[in-house]
């Protein structure tokens, strides 16, 4: 079951747009000089949030959703969103339904799954799925008007498959391990599903532009050749703790953050705990840096 909550806050996300497509977290680009809202496309928009999980076995599953949801509503990390719809044992019919209704008259959607994965699928609480899967419920909700900005952050095995299409993968790892606290797990599924490369899994994504999104911003914690760590029931996912611990850590802090730092931070914070590399790719062709990751209303 999935539940929502409204919310209007008092910071907003910040940021530039920049030419040149980055996967990864280096790559140059050029200022176009429009300042826009960050990962939300206006702060006078409707910007929702929809938080799903399926622990499969996965201890630190819960943590990440619980605990990113309790960043996205704090009244001093206060990121600009309308509505977050959360849950944590999600099956398949519940993430296509609560991604469908949170979308349906939003103008951001910022999309986050945390469970196991591998190249080009993501595994709910009943199956594996596509993200075409979920594209469909939304597009159709919304009957084909594509949302003015599509954010997705991703915490599972080779969920860089989604950025960075360049070459096959042969994934391995089992799903379901027992629970037993604190032991650090593999957030991947076997192959029997995956798709054939991660030129597939890219295409996938890519193909939704003008339909799904204008734009879309995406970051995934680890590579198209990683698996993905989940920390245990304390921590979470390596890259859902880092990202958080780094969001609060630039919310402490009168001079703010850029969305580059927030990036760079969170990969070496996540290489550090968990050995893998988030890296991150914008559609079609710019990707968001920004200046300030808070502002001030």
């Amino acid at each position: 079951m999935f539940w929502h909550d409204g919310v209007r806050r008092r910071f907003y996300l910040v940021a530039l747009f920049v030419t040149g497509s980055v996967a990864g977290c280096g790559g140059s680009s050029t200022q176009m000089g429009t300042s826009l809202n960050g990962l939300a496309h206006s702060a006078a928009g409707r910007n929702v949030a929809v938080l799903m999980g399926a622990p499969n076995g996965l201890p630190g599953v819960p943590t990440d959703i619980v605990e990113l949801d309790r960043v996205f509503k704090s009244t001093q990390l206060d990121l600009g969103f309308d509505e977050v719809v959360k849950d944590d044992t999600a099956n398949t019919e519940e993430i296509f339904e609560a991604s469908a209704s949170a979308a349906s008259n939003a103008d951001t959607l910022f999309w986050y799954f945390s469970g196991h994965g591998n190249t080009g699928i993501l595994l709910a609480e009943d199956r594996s799925f596509t993200f075409s899967e979920v594209a469909s419920a939304i597009t159709a909700a919304r009957n084909n008007r594509p949302l003015e900005r599509l954010v997705v952050m991703i915490d599972s095995c080779y969920s860089g498959s989604f950025v960075d299409g360049r070459t096959p993968i042969i994934p391995s790892g089992q799903a379901g391990a027992p629970d037993d606290g604190e032991t650090v797990r593999s957030k991947c599924i076997p192959m029997a599903g995956a798709m054939a490369s991660v030129d597939d899994a890219l295409a996938e994504f890519a193909r939704f532009q003008g339909t799904l999104y204008n734009q879309a911003f995406v970051l995934a914690s680890s590579t198209k050749n990683e698996t993905s760590a989940d920390l245990g029931r304390s921590r979470g996912g390596a890259f859902t703790w880092s990202l958080r611990g780094v969001i609060n850590e630039a919310g402490a802090n009168d001079r703010g953050a850029t969305i580059r730092e927030i990036a760079e931070r969170t990969r070496m914070d996540t290489e550090d705990v968990g050995g893998h590399t988030p890296v991150w790719r914008a559609f079609p062709s710019a990707v968001i840096l920004g200046e300030k990751f808070f502002l001030y209303e």
